[in-house]
């Protein structure tokens, strides 16, 4: 069974990592929304881009609870966006 976007409640970000540079960031669930509705995690691998080297293959989801005394960014700010929505 293959999992969409609204099956994880708004408390679990969804990331992504880049198999190029290593990095790893947030993907901004309300962009994908907006663009593609309730989407197939596995259908948006395909259509992320890395913002640190703008790779768009292999970029891994990590649906994970960010620990609230993280350093980590917020589910709000994307790292990885939609491939066709400009910067």
């Amino acid at each position: 069974m293959e999992t969409a976007v609204d099956d994880y409640p708004e408390y679990i970000a969804l990331g992504g990592a880049c198999p190029r540079c290593e990095r790893e960031g947030w993907i901004d669930r309300f962009e994908v929304r907006r663009k593609w509705g309730n989407a197939i995690l596995g259908s948006l691998q395909p259509r992320l881009r890395c913002l640190g080297c703008g790779n768009k293959e292999s970029n891994l989801r990590i649906p994970m609870k960010p620990a609230t005394d993280s350093d980590l960014k917020p589910a709000s700010h994307s790292d990885f966006i939609p491939a066709s929505v400009p910067i």
